[in-house]
């Protein structure tokens, strides 16, 4: 497996489909929040093995490629999917960088679903925004259990 790390220059679309076309599985880590001025090796160190919001899969484990955004759209969160499960909102979002993120006004039994969910799929919890994030290639799968949870009316 190949890890990139990406300050000031992130992999392009040729560099992806090398390494696909290699069998090469890689991921790009985001440091570029990351201040140079003053440069903390714990906090680098913490960013790279405990932040999953600055990873993204460039060739996936089953050798695809993934996509790269066009340069002139925005960056934006899409938000995907909403269902109701206990009698909460729990919203499914899509991250830039292919992430999907669950969020869930909080209840006791909603909070333990979705956290059993995020776990079944190697999902992370995010306390800055409230989330659980996992990787966008369990979207079907996660989309799918949320779709069976859903409150019937």
């Amino acid at each position: 497996m190949l890890v990139e790390v990406a300050y000031s220059s992130f992999c392009g679309v040729e560099k992806r489909d090398a390494l696909a076309n290699l069998g090469i599985c890689a991921i790009e880590l985001d440091v570029s929040a990351l201040d140079p001025q003053s440069f903390d090796p714990e906090a680098v160190r913490h960013a790279v093995l405990n932040d999953i919001s600055i990873r993204a899969w460039l060739v996936s484990i089953d050798g695809i490629s993934a996509p790269i955004p066009e340069p002139s759209k925005p960056h934006r969160i899409r938000e995907y999917l909403t269902v109701v499960i206990a009698q909460r909102n729990v919203q499914m979002k899509i991250l830039p960088w292919g992430q999907i993120a669950l969020s869930y006004l909080y209840g006791d039994e909603v909070c333990r679903i979705v956290r059993n969910i995020a776990r079944r799929y190697g999902g992370q919890w995010d306390a800055r925004y409230k989330n659980w994030r996992i990787d966008g290639c369990f979207m079907a799968n996660v989309e799918s259990e949320l779709r069976s949870l859903q409150d019937r009316s």
